[in-house]
């Protein structure tokens, strides 16, 4: 921490700075006789956006519906990120996650039109941005600087979705567009298309309804390689590293899996809103929104794995050690601190490795995963000259149903060759003798088919009121405000796991309806000899019928698992605020404070499957009903100031407390239980329990933020802001484990129906692997902004602007070590997620009819997963994500005044996801080819 505190200390004086100069900036501002320029006409790419930003009192970034239209993004996440301090995780080679300014996805709170979302994932906190396309928004705002008015959970910021509105500032116009290309990597076929209309009608033009709908669909081609694991055993010595006589422990690559991924995303939209202004005060509104996203993936697998304790490398001369980090690099960002000791993790060695005894699997999935959500309001708005009213009451709907059939095999005994001399970040294998299992479906193994079908359901019901009294103070204009909300959450998950295995001995050979498919020659351009694979259609027609389609007797048809993984859980969430908006002058000051009382319970099953000490699995296994509950109120502080140095430039501070709620994972308190026990003696010493579970009691984690910012709105030199920002949070959960002996009547209850309770009479040695809020960990950074149109410009450069920003920020995340309840160390991670560096830029030119964007995002490596077993860091295991930067670009062209002509694509530099093992070049993790994609488009305003 401390290195952080000197970081911030640094900023400071920084901040200061910037202020005391803002000063001599202001007077230079000022006429000859001290009277202060014209007002100043903002100029920029984002004009409308930028106005919003600069009449707030808090900070925050705005970004609207014509200006994300201007740009190759097809969907929410991608429009975001242009905005300073937002990166966005990719999936497929699109935007999907949104990360603010060092917090990742589940740090943020999102809503729509004020209703809060659910979420579709395991978490149960990152709500997917990708299902929403730009088109059907009209406005997104990121509130960086969290108002009492606002829910709490949002630690990196809150992510406010507006959708089209006709009434006051809405167009009643309509518009259709249509969007059709290909995808380079796989040739496939891209359409989007979009409608919108809007109209008013009654009296004095009192109603208005507002619609929208768009379609997409588009075909893509994921090609990875991936090298599973990093430690081999050697034969001989029988330890986890290879000793090279270097006077290291060094890891080496022991499998390598490719992946052939085909995957078609379609994505429908629809919304509509019905307004009434039965005054000049007064306004009703009805409002439904429905986006569904739709991802049917078909994936081939092929692992090259060798066999523990049976790898042999071929020669120590081919290793080559890979050399070590430079000092202040990510891989320095993790390190073991020990009191005053600080211990360097080992490189990692790439070269050639030859095993014996391998086998090679092959896998066929089909991964089908519709989301919908469905958000419903209903509002009534009041603005008279000293009283406005808000009420509000919202149902958002979340539902994913997941299902992945796999065609599971295993090869036979294999020699081949791991070769990472040349680039370490494409190892390439090579088979040099045994089975040929590259090219034949005999020589593999059909192992068992699965269905595994997962339901998630997320519903919240929303009520809120907002009270708000313009007055004076000292004859300066005071605005008081009072509200509180409810919000209702129910979630459930089912998860159904079925089973079928081959009642006698078959290969992929003897599966009568396998349609072999040859997929060598395209295959990572043809690096790999991946070999045979076969159909999506093949896949489904096996899931509809199992024994009939695949030709094989099964053992236990059908054999499913019903209630493992299934849980219910309800958190209610009940608000109040008092929040007060204060100008005197130049000064405004916005502040107040929000509580809100959290009640949690979750219903569960809890799974325990025993083993004998003998040693092999005993068709014993149980399913028990488990539950807990907990409640917490909190109380939310916070300030903000905003003073006006000039009409140019504006300096604001803030601080203000958020929280963010548990991992629902995390929650349920279920898990697995596995049990070694001696059914013959119980009170033999081998008996052991290991209960793998979630915590109900965790606490939320709590964040204080601070930040100082300062932006000029100059009408000749255009947008400049830059912000400081610091983050100190605690309450952290982290993983944890407790060892203890207890006796049988201590044992959870999941073991206990497991066996007859007389056979559990000796002690047990208990280990509980869960999770606890006990890690803290600070967030500092800098976030600069510059936007500007070249009007002054002679000729043609006067039509070019630019739109740019970079955040750099620093973070530390402390995670203490138990043995058996012991502090025993603290491991230093960055937090997950969180890019040292971001940023955007687009380059833009406009002459009449013509516009034209070149943009690129991008931000450097950063950890994407920190990996512990039984709570000890594995860090040559965490997973970085290796610098990213996409170039795009957007041309568009009115042949008429209302007809539009559009050429756009992205990803033009062919960007390749990287992810590596400890943040080190040599140390292989993952390859992704995704390619660029192009499309033309015509849009028509009718």
């Amino acid at each position: 921490m401390l290195q952080c505190k000197k970081k911030l200390r640094m900023l400071s004086g920084v901040a200061l700075g910037a202020l005391a100069h803002s000063h001599a900036v202001a007077q230079d501002l000022e006429g000859t006789e001290g009277e202060p320029v014209d007002q100043i006409v903002v100029i920029g790419e984002r004009t409308l956006g930028l106005q919003l930003e600069r009449d707030s009192v808090n900070k925050k970034s705005v970004i609207e519906t014509e200006d994300a239209n201007d740009l190759p993004d097809i969907n929410a996440a991608e429009a975001i990120q242009r905005l300073p301090g937002v990166y966005i995780d990719e999936d497929r080679g699109e935007g999907r996650f949104v990360s603010i300014r060092g917090a990742n996805s589940t740090f943020n709170q999102v809503t729509l039109n004020g209703l809060q979302l659910g979420s579709p994932e395991s978490n149960g906190l990152s709500v997917p941005l990708d299902v929403f396309p730009p088109g059907a928004l009209a406005r997104i705002e990121v509130t960086k600087s969290t108002t009492p008015s606002l829910p709490a959970n949002s630690v990196g910021g809150s992510i406010q979705l507006t959708t089209p509105t006709i009434l006051g500032d809405g167009d009643p116009s309509t518009a259709i567009s249509f969007r059709g290309g290909f995808h380079d990597l796989g040739g496939g076929k891209r359409i989007r298309t979009r409608a919108n209309t809007g109209f008013v009608f009654g009296d004095n033009d009192q109603f208005g309804i507002a619609l929208n709908a768009s379609y997409e669909v588009r075909d893509l081609l994921a090609e990875t390689i991936e090298t599973t694991d990093l430690d081999l055993e050697d034969g001989t010595t029988g330890a986890d590293f290879v000793d090279l006589g270097f006077g290291d422990e060094v890891w080496v690559i022991d499998s390598l899996e490719l992946r052939n991924q085909e995957v078609r995303r379609e994505r429908i939209s629809l919304g509509g809103v019905m307004e009434w202004t039965p005054s000049d005060q007064s306004r009703l509104f009805a409002q439904l929104n429905f986006s569904r996203f739709e991802e049917d993936e078909f994936r081939l697998l092929k692992e090259f794995e060798l066999e523990d304790g049976a790898g042999a490398v071929s020669d120590d001369t081919d290793l080559v050690v890979a050399a070590r980090m430079p000092f202040g690099s990510i891989a320095d960002q993790k390190f073991l601190e020990d009191g005053t000791a600080v211990t360097r993790y080992p490189s990692v060695v790439r070269g050639n490795f030859l095993g014996s005894d391998e086998a090679t699997d092959q896998q066929f999935q089909r991964d089908f995963t519709p989301q919908n959500f469905w958000i419903g309001a209903l509002g009534y708005e009041y603005f008279g000259d000293t009283w406005e009213v808000q009420l509000n009451a919202g149902y958002s709907r979340t539902t994913e149903y997941r299902e992945r059939d796999r065609l599971n095999g295993e090869g036979g005994v294999t020699d081949f060759l791991f070769d990472a001399t040349g680039d370490p970040q494409t190892p390439i294998v090579t088979i040099i003798g045994g089975d040929d299992v590259i090219g034949d479906p005999f020589t593999v193994d059909f192992d068992d088919f699965q269905i595994d079908e997962d339901r998630r359901f997320d519903e919240v019901y929303t009520i809120s009121g907002d009270l708000r009294h313009n007055t004076e103070l000292f004859s300066n204009p005071l605005t008081l405000s009072i509200g509180g909300r409810a919000t209702l959450r129910n979630r459930e998950i089912d998860e159904n796991d079925i089973e079928y295995n081959p009642d006698l001995y078959a290969t992929f050979g003897d599966v009568p309806g396998l349609a072999v498919a040859d997929i060598s020659p395209e295959f990572f351009n043809g690096l790999y000899d991946f070999g045979f694979g076969t159909s999506l259609d093949f896949i489904k027609d096996a899931t509809a019928d199992p024994e009939g389609v695949l030709g094989v007797v099964f053992d236990t048809p059908g054999d499913a698992d019903l209630l493992g993984g299934d849980s219910i859980a309800n958190e209610d969430v009940y608000a109040g605020y008092f929040e007060f908006l204060y100008e005197t002058g130049p000064l405004t000051l916005l502040g107040g404070v929000r509580v809100e009382h959290t009640e949690l319970s979750i219903d569960a099953f809890q799974e325990a499957e025993i083993e004998e000490a003998a040693g092999g699995f005993v068709d014993i296994e149980a399913v028990t009903a488990v539950s807990g509950s907990q409640s917490y109120t909190n109380v939310f502080p916070s300030i903000h100031a905003r003073y006006d140095l000039t009409d140019e430039l504006i300096f604001r501070a803030s601080a203000a407390k958020t929280l963010r709620r548990p991992n629902f994972n995390d929650l349920i308190p279920a898990g697995s239980v596995e049990a070694t026990i001696d059914l013959a003696d119980p009170t033999a010493a081998a008996q052991s329990v290991t209960l793998s579970i979630g915590n109900p009691n965790l606490t939320p984690l709590i964040s204080w933020n601070y930040e100082v910012s300062l932006d000029w709105y100059s009408h000749t030199l255009g947008y400049i802001g830059v912000a400081f920002f610091y983050k100190e949070i605690s309450d952290i959960t982290v993983d944890n484990a407790i060892q203890e002996d207890v006796s049988a009547a201590a044992l959870p209850q999941a073991v206990a129906t497991l066996v007859d309770p007389a056979f559990l009479t000796g002690e047990f040695g208990l280990t509980t692997l869960t999770v606890n809020s006990e890690s803290s960990g600070e967030i500092l950074g800098i976030e600069a902004s510059y936007s500007k149109k070249f009007t002054e410009l002679p000729g043609f450069l006067s039509n070019f602007g630019v739109d740019a920003n970079v955040t750099w920020t620093d973070s530390e995340q402390d995670i203490p070590l138990f043995d058996d309840e012991v502090l025993d160390a603290v491991v230093t991670f960055p937090f997950v997620g969180q890019s040292p560096l971001s940023g955007n830029v687009t380059l833009a030119y406009e002459d009449g009819p013509f516009k034209a964007r070149i943009t690129n995002a991008f931000s450097k490596g950063f950890l994407n997963d920190s990996v512990f077993e039984d709570t000890s860091p594995v860090v040559d295991q965490s997973v970085y994500d290796r610098d990213f930067s996409r170039w795009g670009a957007k041309v568009q062209y009115a042949v008429r005044e209302n007809v539009e002509l559009t050429i756009e694509g992205n990803n033009f530099n062919d960007r390749l996801l990287r992810r590596l093992r400890s943040g080190d070049v040599n140390t292989f993790r993952e390859t992704e080819l995704n390619g660029w994609w192009l499309e033309f488009g015509i849009e028509i305003d009718l």
